[in-house]
């Protein structure tokens, strides 16, 4: 309860100042009434989930949610490292449990919740100036099955979060790997990709029945996450960032998904939205990035500004920003020519192999 007063209590400053406003007048001055109130139950709660911790029975499920609240808590005050290190002690807990492939709705939606904070740690596939996420699968109802179904979206949007998951954890280990090439790389490679393609054949099962908007929306954006892993997966086990180049044609598709419905977003919310999904922003930061013709990495940065604000330890402006100074140094000293059939690119010795964006 505790926890739940003090995010209330931060987002209705937030919701009323704005951001920037409320982080501005927070520095300034922490005595206003509704800042006292949210600290003391910040407080509070902090005092009350070290107890559960300590207990010779923890609760579990109060840890799950407790974990993802201060997460989002400290994301809220705009502390970062804070946030990671809630997350990551919470997951440290929960990690070596067994979940039940008989779990409730609740623990299904606290699973997948936890699962999403945790895949945020990552800019797809590389830590935040923090140690690599612990990433918590969550277990489905069909999982065993010779090939994946889903019998709703639910269903299809936790088995996205766990691929997703997998891949990361995968470009993790090839880049600590000696030989990229070696063959139980190459196979585990080859696996991944075979249940990206399956997730995508059940998930073109499942649209087979009528959808509403809000669904057919949730569905373009977890096929949006299922290509970028897989062109990141594709492109992993090669230390040349050219090889993203083959996939031009496919970031300027996924800019097509995204664009109408960040337009829709903003048109029906009407104000900055803070989510603690994985949903648009690391997606259009990572085409910016990855994405080396000119013309569409620019429209993703433009597209990051229109972009809800806030989503999980993201921030749109943060990662405009920074994908920014990547394109900035990346294309020093070149010019686009103006003939349509010719856009330049930037040479291999030019391409930013990591950007990290510090606190």
């Amino acid at each position: 309860m505790h926890t739940v007063l003090a995010f209330g209590a931060y987002h209705q400053q937030i919701s009323s100042l704005g951001y920037i406003n409320w982080k501005s007048s927070n520095q300034a001055d922490s005595s206003g009434v509704l800042v006292q109130f949210a600290l003391y139950h910040h407080t509070k709660a902090a005092e009350l989930i070290r107890e559960s911790v300590s207990s010779a029975d923890p609760p579990l499920q109060v840890i799950k949610v407790a974990c993802a609240l201060f997460t989002i808590l400290e994301f809220l005050q705009g502390s970062r490292m804070a946030a990671i290190s809630h997350l990551t002690s919470g997951m440290g807990l929960l990690e070596h449990q067994k979940v039940s492939h008989k779990a409730g709705r609740f623990d299904l939606w606290a699973e997948s919740t936890l699962s999403s904070l945790s895949l945020s740690q990552a800019l797809y596939g590389r830590p935040r100036s923090v140690r690599f996420p612990n990433l918590w699968v969550v277990p489905l109802p069909n999982e065993g099955r010779s090939s994946p179904s889903f019998a709703n979206i639910e269903e299809a949007r936790i088995s996205n979060f766990n691929l997703n998951g997998l891949v990361l954890v995968f470009v993790h280990k090839v880049e600590q790997a000696v030989d990229p090439q070696a063959p139980e790389i190459t196979m585990e490679q080859k696996s991944l990709s075979i249940q990206l393609a399956d997730w995508k054949v059940a998930v073109n099962i499942l649209v087979a029945q009528n959808l509403t908007e809000v669904e057919a929306e949730a569905i373009a954006l977890m096929r949006v996450h299922q290509k970028i892993s897989w062109i990141f997966l594709t492109c992993c086990t090669t230390q040349y960032q050219t090889t993203f180049d083959q996939h031009i044609a496919s970031f300027e598709s996924l800019l097509d998904i995204l664009e109408p419905i960040i337009t829709h977003l903003m048109i029906k919310l009407h104000m900055p939205m803070f989510s603690t999904e994985l949903c648009i922003i690391p997606c259009l930061f990572y085409i910016a990035i990855k994405c080396r013709h000119p013309k569409i990495r620019r429209r993703a940065v433009d597209l990051l500004r229109k972009a809800p604000r806030r989503e999980a330890l993201w921030d749109a402006e943060e990662a405009a920003l920074a994908a920014e100074a990547a394109i900035s140094f990346e294309e020093c000293d070149m010019y686009e020519i103006e003939n349509k059939r010719h856009i330049i690119l930037p040479p291999e010795e030019r391409r930013l192999h990591d950007v990290d964006i510090q606190e």
